[in-house]
């Protein structure tokens, strides 16, 4: 019996150490999988891009961007403008001295299918791979083929608010400023101002050449005057309203804007930061149905309010 009852042991103990290998085996299994698919997880892009959809600013409406701009850096005297239209690509390189050949060789490698580890979302020395590589091929390029207004705005001194100076540090400050405005929401990208600056060269060889504008002093003309008392980032609204009452521009975080309307007709509510918003007439105190719009900067928003 006791014979017996050691084989019997043994035989257990040989079972459960099968059962334990089996068991590592299964595990070993499941976690070389899970890191197979860990790997895969990786090469999910992470950054992605959206292109923009609303329409892009006219030739006009990007000069009176500059202008803003520049009565915002302190000039109030007469300002020239010029300015052209190209990829963000190749405005950037301009401004930052580089060349349109060099712009336009730098999109063909974007371009380019062929990973290339110059490309990686993480720096070039990252380990990305190829599906990684290509991945911020395409975003790079889709990013920098929008478009944008090269700006040069000339004027008597420009003195830029600049956030942060170190102490006793005095602003840059310039007769000649350079300008990267995005085509769609007319959004500053970029800067260029001091000792030195100049119109970049290559303007004229982007798409559509250089167009010039000049602008008054601005204590000459009344529409000079009023556009210095609006802030940089607004745009306006003005309508018509079938009732004599209120409009009001508003969002879920308040009101933004509002006008009294005293006899049925037009209506008009300025200096309202760009973005999106919702507009409604009120008749003694009932609020009409509302429409939705989109101001954008330096622009006047149309709506026809009906109650």
């Amino acid at each position: 019996m006791r014979l017996h009852t050691i084989l019997t042991k043994r035989r257990t103990v040989a079972i459960c150490l099968a059962s334990v290998a089996a068991g590592l085996a299964a595990l070993s299994a499941t976690i070389i999988r899970s890191s197979a698919r860990a790997a895969v997880a990786t090469e999910t892009p992470v950054m992605t891009y959206e292109a923009p959809t609303s329409p892009e600013l006219s030739v006009s409406n990007a000069a009176d961007i500059a202008v803003s701009e520049a009565r915002a850096f302190g000039e109030s005297g007469a300002v020239k403008v010029e300015l052209a239209r190209g990829t963000i690509t190749q405005t950037r390189a301009l401004m930052e001295g580089g060349s349109l050949t060099a712009a336009r060789a730098q999109e063909a490698a974007l371009a380019s299918p062929t990973p290339s580890s110059t490309f990686c979302f993480g720096g070039q020395n990252a380990n990305c791979s190829a599906a990684e590589q290509r991945h911020a091929k395409e975003i790079l390029y889709a990013e920098g083929q929008q478009s944008a207004y090269l700006v040069t705005i000339s004027g008597k001194s420009f003195a830029p608010q600049t956030e942060r100076l170190p102490a006793n540090a005095r602003p840059v400050t310039g007769s000649t400023a350079v300008l990267l405005l995005d085509a769609h929401t007319g959004a500053r990208r970029g800067l260029t101002i001091g000792a030195g600056t100049v119109s970049p060269a290559g303007m004229a060889e982007l798409p559509g050449g250089v167009s010039q504008f000049t602008a008054a002093p601005q204590a000459s003309t009344a529409q000079a005057a009023s556009r210095s008392s609006r802030p940089l980032n607004s745009g306006s609204v003005r309508g018509t309203f079938s009732r004599r009452g209120e409009v009001v521009v508003f969002t879920s975080r308040g009101v933004f804007g509002r006008t009294k309307v005293r006899h049925a007709g037009q209506f008009e509510i300025g200096s309202v930061a760009y973005g999106a918003y919702r507009v409604a007439g009120k008749v003694a105190g009932r609020k009409c149905p509302a429409k939705q719009i989109n101001v954008k900067r330096g622009q006047e928003t149309t709506v026809h309010l009906r109650c």
